[in-house]
């Protein structure tokens, strides 16, 4: 107790300490803040992925029922040239 009370009494010694602790909260608060900016991100990239994976997928279906290419683009959402190369690559 005495030893709080002498180091408490020493007002550099008290800044010393608030400053670690300050210190400490902002790296917290900053990995906390990477945490989700990356599961943000991973999670947008998931999505895209997915997205991309089922419009090929929708675009190929087509593609084996004989509609014509620019009908398949435009129902998708893609271009025609995304399609020929989901069909090209269906081939392979």
């Amino acid at each position: 107790y005495e030893d709080y009370k002498r180091v408490m009494s020493d007002t550099d010694m008290v800044h010393y300490f608030q400053s670690l602790e300050k210190k400490e909260a902002d790296e917290l608060n900053r990995l906390y803040n990477a945490e989700d900016k990356g599961l943000a991100k991973g999670l947008a990239e998931g999505r895209a992925e997915g997205l991309a994976k089922g419009k090929a997928e929708v675009a190929l279906r087509l593609a084996q029922r004989d509609l014509p290419i620019a009908e398949i683009a435009d129902m998708v959402g893609i271009t025609e040239a995304e399609v020929q190369q989901i069909i090209d690559n269906s081939t392979e």
